[in-house]
């Protein structure tokens, strides 16, 4: 602590004589063996003596300028993370969107990217400058170039967002086995993990972040399924009832890949009515003069 108190050993030994303390030299920062000793005993000495008596002082103000300066970069940092991550409930892989990333400066993106490292390992995740500068380079790169980190970690493009993948989230690729059910009101479905419920409900009902609703006199409920995506499904999304392939909805989403067959699905025989979590279809959506509504609730299950 010397260097940093700008005293003399001497007047720490006195001052721990005074105060009835215990003083002892650790015989190793004596010797000019390690550069961090040679700063100590040789480099700043003489930068006080050569340079500026108060180098010691001018050095402590530069640190705790830059300690300052990084606090402030890494709560910006979390502000902004939150808004271009995974907007799926799960948020697993953890993902950034790439353009996002472009637009911010290196000391933000950096920052960013080791956030999502330790969301998607855990906190005390670490990579260096190497690692964060091969990941940079993906930002330009197209769909399924990858590059691995310490500890498992891979880094991949998806369809334009930056995915952190864990060996555990890899192995997940796999996809879901094609479950289909009659959808019946009332009644709560657990399928992999998500729970889904529809409920009937009269009236201007108000709908929670986690729920949709549907105008429920335009459907069929005895010809409603509840599934995941197959070859062939489409979606309207335009008032003229105009159609576009589910494939090309999640494409324009920015949905990764990976993350499409885990999303689950409202049909009608092929025609998409409703994408959990994410849209219904044009024709099927709550007008102002709606008496009655298909509430559709979803979430992760316990």
């Amino acid at each position: 602590i010397r260097p940093l108190l700008d005293v003399t050993r001497e007047e720490i030994e006195t001052y721990c004589k005074e105060n009835n303390l215990d003083f002892c030299v650790d015989k190793t920062n004596l010797e000019n063996d390690y550069t961090r000793n040679r700063i100590r005993n040789q480099l700043l000495p003489m930068l006080k003596e050569e340079f500026n008596p108060n180098i010691l002082g001018a050095l402590s103000n530069v640190a705790r300028n830059m300690a300052e300066d990084g606090d402030f970069l890494d709560g910006y940092a979390k502000r902004l993370y939150k808004s271009i991550g995974c907007p799926l409930p799960e948020r697993r892989p953890v993902v950034l969107d790439i353009e996002s990333l472009k637009l911010v400066k290196p000391s933000i993106r950096t920052r960013l990217l080791s956030l999502a490292a330790k969301d998607a390992m855990d906190k005390s995740y670490h990579a260096d400058r190497v690692h964060w500068e091969m990941v940079n380079s993906l930002l330009d790169k197209e769909t399924g170039a990858e590059v691995m980190l310490p500890g498992g970690l891979c880094v991949a493009v998806r369809y334009g967002w930056l995915a952190f993948e864990t060996e555990k989230d890899r192995a997940k690729k796999e996809k879901n086995e094609n479950v289909k059910f009659s959808l019946e009101l009332d009644k709560e479905y657990e399928i992999n993990g998500e729970t889904v419920s529809f409920k009937m409900a009269e009236g201007n009902v108000k709908t929670d972040s986690n729920q949709m609703i549907m105008d429920y006199d335009k459907l069929d409920i005895e010809k409603l399924t509840l599934r995941y995506r197959e070859n062939g499904d489409v979606i309207a999304l335009f008032k003229d009832g105009k159609k576009k392939k589910l494939k090309d909805f999640f494409i324009d989403k920015k949905i990764p890949k990976d993350e499409r067959d885990k999303i689950l699905l409202v049909c009608n025989e092929n025609e998409v009515v409703a994408v959990i979590g994410h849209r219904i279809a044009e024709p099927y959506k709550r007008q102002k003069n709606t008496e009655r509504g298909l509430v559709i609730t979803y979430g992760t299950g316990n």
